[in-house]
């Protein structure tokens, strides 16, 4: 058989993101080549160039994967019945857990976001915005039904993310999965929220 008519791998543009996001965990944005990226998928490097002009624009799309992943899958987490008290339980828990599994690929977004232009940053801000919106949104119908009392809804939404993951990177994601740790983090949040019972 002609070497030229052997299968190369099909690439796909989430394939290439998929693998280019492990790369960026692993070694950094600065460090990894579309060489190494295009070696670790079998392709010849040029190849790639058809789906991402160039490495910045790679990184702004594995950047949004990341965000937008995020959003699908509270969106397919969150619970379609009951009330906010149940909603704003569903978060907290959601996003521990994210945090958990998906950390690393969060903090790649807070560390590599500086490589890419003012327009793309806004667009990743308004991504993230989206993620905080809907804690806001919970918060909001908690203060509507007279069951939370908040001054500024979407500072203590950004400072109830911050300390979520932060509970994951002090604790480790292995003491995140005991009831004990997790029920204090819970009752802390509707502290913050100062539930009325």
């Amino acid at each position: 058989m002609n070497s030229l008519l052997k299968e190369r791998p099909v690439l796909c543009d989430s394939a290439i993101v998929r693998v280019a996001t492990q790369l960026m965990l692993e070694q950094g944005y600065s460090a990894m080549s579309m060489r190494t990226l295009a070696r670790t998928l079998g392709v010849h490097a040029g190849s790639l160039y058809y789906h991402f002009p160039g490495k910045r624009e790679l990184l702004e799309q594995v950047l949004t994967s990341v965000l937008q992943e995020r959003l699908d899958a509270w969106q397919a987490f969150k619970p379609a019945l009951g009330g906010v008290l149940d909603q704003f339980d569903a978060f907290v828990l959601f996003h521990l857990r994210r945090s958990i599994e998906f950390g690393c690929e969060e903090r790649l977004v807070e560390r590599e976001m500086r490589h890419i232009d003012e327009a793309s940053q806004c667009q990743l801000i308004k991504l993230h915005a989206r993620y905080v919106g809907e804690l806001s949104e919970i918060i909001a119908h908690g203060i509507e039904q007279e069951l939370f009392q908040v001054c500024n809804i979407d500072l203590i939404a950004q400072c109830m993310l911050s300390m979520l993951s932060g509970v994951i990177i002090a604790m480790g994601s292995e003491a995140v999965t005991d009831r004990s740790l997790t029920d204090p983090v819970a009752m802390l949040c509707r502290k913050l929220v100062q539930v009325r019972h």
